[in-house]
C-alpha cells in the first residue's frame, strides 16, 4: 500500500513538476536515509557514525540537485519536490517490510515466494490505494473522462503500455527476487544507479540535456548511497 499504492501516486505527480531527473534522484536516493531510520524504529538497529555521515553525503548531493533550472512550472517545484520526498518514503517502506517478510516466512516454515509471485502481492496491495485515489481525482469529470480524452501523441499509448510492463511488473519483479536473494545494501545500491540511467535516457529520447547540477548532485548522491549500505 505505501510503496506501489502511496508511493508510486506520489512519484507520477512528481515526474510532471520535476522533471525525471530529479524525481528519480530523490526517490531513490533518499530512499536510503529513510530505510536506516525506519530500520532503527522497527528493528532497533541503531546507525552508526559512518552511516550518518553517508547519509548527509546523501543530503548534500539532493541540495545540489535541487538548485538546477527548475522543469515544468515553477509555481509546482515545491509541491513535486514534497512528492518526490513521499515517493521515497515509499520506497524505503517497500525495502524494509521485505527482508522482514522473509524472515517471517523462514520462521513459520512457508516456501518464500518467488519475486513474481511478490510483485504480484505488492499489486494487489496497491491497487485499493490507486483505485480510490483514481475515483477521487475523477469526481467532477466522470471515472473514463481523462481515458476517453485523446492523447497529444498517438505513440503515448503505447509508452504508457511499456511504462506499465517495465516498472511495476517485471522492474518489481526483479527489485523483488533480488531484495530475497541477495542483501538489501547492495540492492539498493544498485538501484540507486536509476537517476543517472533517467538523465541518459531522457536526454537520448526527449533531446533534453539534463542540468549540469542534476548530474554533479545525482553522482554525490549515489555516492552516499552506497558508501550508507556498505556500512
Amino acid at each position: 500500500m505505501l510503496g506501489l499504492g502511496i508511493g508510486d501516486i506520489a512519484l507520477f505527480h512528481a515526474l510532471p513538476r520535476i522533471g525525471v531527473g530529479l524525481t528519480m534522484l530523490l526517490t531513490q536516493c533518499l530512499a536510503a536515509p529513510f530505510a536506516l531510520i525506519l530500520e532503527y524504529e522497527a528493528l532497533g538497529h541503531s546507525p552508526s557514525g559512518a552511516q550518518m555521515l553517508a547519509a548527509l553525503v546523501i543530503l548534500v548531493g539532493v541540495a545540489v540537485a535541487l538548485g538546477a533550472p527548475a522543469e515544468g512550472d515553477p509555481a509546482d517545484r515545491r509541491t513535486g519536490v514534497w512528492l518526490g520526498v513521499l515517493s521515497a518514503l515509499g520506497q524505503a517502506c517497500g525495502a524494509v517490510s521485505t527482508p522482514l517478510t522473509v524472515e517471517a516466512c523462514k520462521q513459520a516454515g512457508e516456501t518464500i515466494p518467488d519475486g513474481f509471485a511478490q510483485a504480484f502481492v505488492r499489486l494487489l496491495g496497491g491497487l485499493p490505494v490507486v483505485l480510490l485515489f483514481l475515483l477521487w481525482a475523477s469526481r467532477k469529470e466522470g471515472l473514463f473522462a481523462k481515458i476517453r480524452r485523446p492523447y497529444a501523441s498517438a505513440s503515448a499509448p503505447w509508452w504508457m503500455l511499456m511504462n506499465g510492463i517495465a516498472g511495476p511488473a517485471l522492474g518489481v519483479a526483479c527489485y523483488q527476487w533480488a531484495l530475497t536473494q541477495h542483501p538489501a545494501a547492495l540492492v539498493l545500491s544498485v538501484v540507486a544507479l536509476t537517476p543517472l540511467i533517467g538523465l541518459v535516457m531522457q536526454w537520448a529520447i526527449e533531446g533534453q540535456r539534463p542540468s549540469w547540477r542534476l548530474w554533479l548532485g545525482g553522482a554525490i548522491a549515489i555516492a552516499g548511497v552506497i558508501l550508507l549500505r556498505g556500512f
